[in-house]
């Protein structure tokens, strides 16, 4: 029987089963398409290796190995959900070729003038650690704009609720704005609330 054959008969029919165990399970591991079809390519390699016994078990094993895999990642190292690029990422209509290139080449985590858009979903929780070794934490449906520039630290809370761990910089003071985002905060050293 070759291997296609095989996958058609053996693991194909437990497809449907997958997902929605996928999706019961590990509700908020995103991609199960992606961990369905990577659990299929580990079950056809273990298919070349040798004998399965039970292209079931092997396939639903597989598929957990990797979404807990995908939740101790995420866990290890929150992502930043989207970097804002300012009003436009349109330079000009004719820019210098050299400062285009410098602009999107320079690392915008390490930019003295960087600047970064961090969220959470409904029901989320992150935790992010700035450019200065401060530490926000965002709670659900929070959005939080960060922009470093040298005089100093400036934070927009956007939506929602933040905690902020802040290191202090006597030179660059953290600036958290709007300011009826401050109602009930204790601000630490160097902050201070700006309309």
């Amino acid at each position: 029987m070759s291997n296609a054959e095989w996958f058609a008969a053996h693991v194909l029919p437990h497809e449907a089963a997958l997902r929605a165990w996928l999706a019961a399970r590990f509700p908020s591991v995103p991609d199960h398409d992606d961990i369905t079809q990577e659990a299929f390519t580990r079950v056809l390699r273990q298919r070349e290796r040798g004998e399965v016994q039970s292209a079931k078990a092997l396939l639903f094993t597989a598929a957990r190995n990797l979404a807990l895999d995908r939740l101790r990642r995420r866990r290890a190292s929150p992502e930043v959900a989207i970097t804002d690029f300012g009003e436009s990422c349109v330079l000009e209509s004719t820019p210098d070729a050299a400062a285009a290139i410098a602009f999107f080449a320079w690392p915008r985590a390490t930019a003295p003038d960087a600047s970064r858009l961090y969220s959470t979903s409904a029901g989320g929780f992150e935790r992010a650690v700035l450019d200065d070794g401060s530490v926000v934490e965002l709670n659900g449906s929070t959005r939080l704009r960060v922009d470093f520039v040298r005089g100093e630290r400036r934070v927009a809370l956007l939506a929602g609720e933040a905690h902020f761990t802040v290191v202090p910089d006597a030179t660059r003071p953290f600036v958290i704005s709007p300011p009826h985002a401050l109602d009930g905060v204790f601000l630490p050293w160097g902050a201070k609330g700006v309309p």
